[in-house]
This record gives structure tokens, sequence and C-alpha cells, in this order.
């Protein structure tokens, strides 16, 4: 299974993947600090799984889903921020889970139990 993660805040973006790993370990998890990075690597191979970040520098992690649905249409989407009021607009896309910062390995276990596509205790 290929993860995909984006955060501009490096702590958080190496926090976030830590505890990515730790709830799916087999997973190969792509990560980017920026959105422009992160469409510009979609095309080299299948994203099943997105977290992303609402604010990510230019651009917002809405923005970027649009790009990943449009690429990918069966990956699951799952937003990590620290601003509800994104929240509608992320679920109108589909997005499978909306988790407000801090992210925990608690939080990312409700957001895998959440998926509407990807299967990742199938995938363990």
């Amino acid at each position: 299974m290929r993860i995909l993660a984006v955060e501009d805040e490096p702590i958080l973006l190496r926090q976030l993947t830590l505890r990515i790993r730790e709830a799916l370990p087999e997973s190969e998890i792509v990560a980017f600090d920026n959105a422009d990075d992160a469409i510009a690597a979609l095309p080299s191979g299948v994203i099943h799984i997105a977290f992303l970040d609402i604010a990510i520098g230019n651009r917002t992690g809405v923005d970027l889903a649009r790009y990943i649905k449009a690429a990918y249409p069966q990956c699951d989407i799952v937003f990590t921020t620290g601003y509800s009021e994104y929240a509608p607009k992320a679920f109108e896309l589909g997005a499978s889970d909306y988790l407000m910062k801090p992210v925990t390995a608690k939080k990312i276990e409700h957001a895998l139990s959440q998926l509407r596509y990807t299967k990742p205790k199938e995938n363990r």
C-alpha cells in the first residue's frame, strides 16, 4: 500500500509519518512538505491513502485533494489540520476523515477505520 503524507511543517510531517508507520508498518510512505512536489510525484505510482494538511504553503489541502482524486478516484483522503472550518468542504470532496491536530496514533487508527476504498487490515 502506498501512502502520501503532505504537511508543510517539518516537525509535524515527521510526526505524521511516524504515526502512519506505527499503524501501517509495511506501507510505503511518500512524504512532502509542499503541494507542488506532491502533485509532481503523482504519476510515479498509485496512491491508496493521502494524509493532507489543509494549509500547505500557497495551496490548500482541498486543492491538492482535487488533483489526487482526478489521478486516483479511489484514493482515500484524510485531512490533518488545526482548522475546523474546512471540514464541510473536505467532506463534500469525499474525505474519509478529518483529523484535528495534534495527530496521534489513536486518531490515525480511527481514520483507518473510516476509509472508503482501502482496507489496511487486509494488507498487513
